[in-house]
């Protein structure tokens, strides 16, 4: 199960996410 992105509430799948505040966000 892939986490949603905390910004704009999206799949942000492995190969794109970064980890930061304890959320998963997108590169862009």
């Amino acid at each position: 199960m892939n986490p949603n992105c905390a910004r704009c509430g999206k799949i942000v799948y492995p190969t794109e996410k970064v980890n930061c505040l304890d959320k998963y966000w997108h590169k862009a």
